[in-house]
């Protein structure tokens, strides 16, 4: 083991050259065998050829080149991580390590993953990706604090008992859009009811049958019946997202039994005016429940949203609502900090 005082220590990233084979397979061996079974010396073996001979990868359909480089920490080896540049437009990390006794000191896997998407912008990939263990707890919730989103987890996928969690992270200048200049309000009956028939109307529309005038009728009726907070009546809560005092999104929300909440409609004129509504739902419903669940058909940067803000895929039913439609069910669990954010303002409000 390497004794470096740490605010002295020089860390670099280089290329893989030949002789760092065996601290490859030694890291690979390590750190994999926990989680995945396979043969881990072709697997170094495999890799780290395709980056010694040019980048080339001759059986990968999907691969443009592979690269290996290696973090040094006062020219000792101290981590590595191996990209796959994909004809989709993709990067892949697969995997990045860091050696043991490393773990924790110069932030060599920081190093790694800006290094890892440094060279993913410089080909001109829209997304840096990968997979991770479910199990290991550490790694996972490092990238989860580097921006990398939850796309979902395969059960016994590498490893029987093993759970394999996908993840990526857009690279964009910015996957958030302003939000100040919208707010959110309860709903108004004599203020918002036209503007929100309206546009439930036509966004909602033959992708759910049902949803029409008489079902809409029902919502507001349901709103009306939310102050004994019964869910027996089935009472509803209605959000309007407002921008220049205008109806712009709706939020229809059910609380059901068990306290979860069924959000239906969820109903947006934007992208911004979506994501802001997803934003405010856990904070808005918390003093209501412990769960929130939607029922949609999303588009890709609906998808990306959700998982931005925690949500998970639980479902899928096809035909549930129409014809040759599959509806996606959606959950997000609400996090403890945003129940007593809306405790508070309970007992904040005169």
């Amino acid at each position: 083991m390497h004794q470096c005082k740490k605010s002295l220590a020089a860390v670099a990233i280089r290329k893989a050259k030949t002789g760092d084979f065996d601290f490859v397979f030694r890291l690979m061996t390590e750190a994999l065998e926990p989680f995945y079974d396979g043969d881990h010396q072709a697997h170094a073996q495999r890799i780290f050829t395709t980056h010694i001979n040019n980048n080339i990868d001759s059986v990968g359909q999907f691969s443009l080149g592979q690269y290996m480089f290696i973090a040094e920490v006062d020219y000792h080896p101290a981590g590595m991580i191996h990209l796959v540049v994909k004809k989709q437009g993709t990067v892949k990390i697969s995997p990045l390590i860091v050696a043991p006794e490393y773990r924790g000191k110069f932030g060599i896997g920081s190093k790694l993953l800006r290094h890892a998407e440094d060279f993913a912008r410089k080909h001109y990939a829209r997304q840096l990706y990968c997979t991770v263990a479910a199990q290991n707890q550490a790694t996972f919730k490092f990238l989860l604090r580097k921006g990398f989103h939850l796309a979902g987890k395969a059960q016994d996928h590498y490893k029987p008992g093993i759970d394999e969690c996908m993840l990526y992270k857009p690279l964009s200048q910015s996957t958030t859009p302003g939000l100040s200049d919208i707010s959110i309000v309860p709903f108004d009956e004599k203020k918002h009811t036209a503007a929100t028939r309206r546009l439930i109307l036509s966004q909602v529309g033959s992708s759910f049958y049902g949803v029409n005038n008489t079902w809409i009728d029902t919502l507001f009726a349901g709103y009306r019946r939310r102050e004994g907070r019964n869910v027996d009546t089935k009472y509803k809560l209605i959000f309007i997202a407002e921008q220049d005092r205008k109806v712009v999104g709706v939020v229809g929300a059910t609380p059901k039994k068990g306290q979860p909440i069924k959000i239906m409609p969820l109903v947006a004129k934007s992208e911004t005016v979506f994501e802001v509504l997803v934003a405010n739902l856990p904070q808005l419903l918390a003093g209501y429940s412990r769960k929130l669940y939607v029922h949609l058909i999303p588009e890709p940067w609906q998808i990306a949203c959700l998982q931005r803000h925690g949500w998970t895929i639980e479902g899928l039913f096809p035909e549930g609502y129409a014809l040759d439609i599959t509806v996606q069910q959606w959950g997000l669990r609400i996090k403890k900090r945003d129940i007593k954010k809306a405790r508070n303002s309970v007992r904040s409000k005169p």
